[in-house]
């Protein structure tokens, strides 16, 4: 159990949904137990919502039973900036009920913690701790934001593992223990949206590579006598994913490069036997948006070769 006379828990603001009287009573009086002072509990899914977007609190608890769909999509929401000011809170969902596709579909929307009730003060204590002291790093990708779900051996092996996963602010442990790291300042904010953008790109980039991979490969088997037309259309969804995201960004090179591949795939559709290098041009333009995304060494050569193969094609087919 945490010692809570290290914690200072004045300042920490709890939002508390839990429609059942006798669920909410525990609850409450387990966090007053705890030393909490700040908590606003409600009945109504609707007003839990309006507390999150007017308090903006630290911790977020919600009985999972009722209204499930609702809390889902609240915070599925809340991970991607869509309500409040702080996608990055800590949030503990509560179930008397813990079925096993419920659990599962709660998970997916970026919860930190499920705790199956009833609960003792004794383990809220330990669970709160964790999202103190041993918060997962957060992961992201174009369906999920949130704490990496991949269980790790030691805190160092997390830590080495950056470019998949990252720190973001935690103002429940900034709080608790005066950790100015942790702090949710606006701009600590906006820079780990701003990582959430990139890892995006990343993984988008990563699947235009490996489909335009794919069906070079099988362009060359076919002897050029393919009709991609699946995979120009998965390709194009995939491509306006990034525009999306690289107009967020602001970078010019990044929506330089989106709009050559755009251009390199309407090549390739009005193209009766498309040449391999045109796939190769894509895969090329997105091992560029990689490297600009993580500053490797050698992307402005990368954008260069890129953008001269994408408008030697785009030329040779009058585009």
């Amino acid at each position: 159990m945490m010692d809570a006379s290290k914690h200072n828990f004045d300042e920490v603001e709890i939002v508390l949904f839990a429609p059942a009287p006798a669920m909410r009573r525990l609850i409450r009086e387990a966090l007053i137990s705890v030393g909490f002072r700040g908590i606003r509990d409600y009945l109504a899914i609707e007003q839990a919502r309006g507390a999150i977007i007017t308090y903006n609190p630290d911790l977020l608890i919600c009985d999972l039973d009722r209204d499930q769909d609702d809390i889902c999509s609240i915070i599925a929401d809340i991970r991607r900036g869509k309500i409040g000011s702080n996608p990055f809170m800590v949030i503990m969902l509560l179930t008397c009920d813990p079925q096993v596709n419920a659990v599962n579909f709660a998970m997916q929307t970026g919860v930190d913690d499920i705790v199956t009730m009833p609960i003792s003060v004794r383990l809220l204590e330990q669970r709160i701790d964790k999202m103190i002291n041993k918060r997962k790093r957060f992961v992201a990708t174009e369906d999920y934001v949130g704490p990496e779900r991949r269980a790790y051996s030691s805190q160092e092996e997390e830590g080495a593992n950056g470019s998949n996963n990252f720190q973001v602010p935690n103002s429940l442990r900034h709080k608790a223990t005066g950790d100015e790291s942790a702090a949710a300042h606006k701009d600590v904010i906006e820079n780990a949206t701003r990582l959430i953008t990139q890892h995006r790109l990343a993984e988008l980039t990563t699947q235009v590579s490996a489909i335009a991979t794919q069906a070079k490969n099988q362009a060359k088997r076919l002897n050029g006598d393919n009709n991609p037309a699946k995979t120009l259309i998965k390709v194009t969804r995939l491509l306006d994913q990034i525009s999306s995201h690289v107009d967020a960004q602001g970078n010019d090179n990044l929506i330089i490069l989106a709009d050559s591949m755009h251009r390199v795939v309407n090549v390739i559709a009005e193209t009766a036997d498309p040449a391999h290098n045109l796939w190769d041009i894509l895969v090329l333009s997105g091992q560029a948006m990689s490297a600009i995304l993580w500053d490797r060494a050698g992307a402005s050569e990368l954008i260069i070769t890129a953008l001269d193969q994408a408008m030697a094609a785009i030329g040779a087919e009058g585009g």
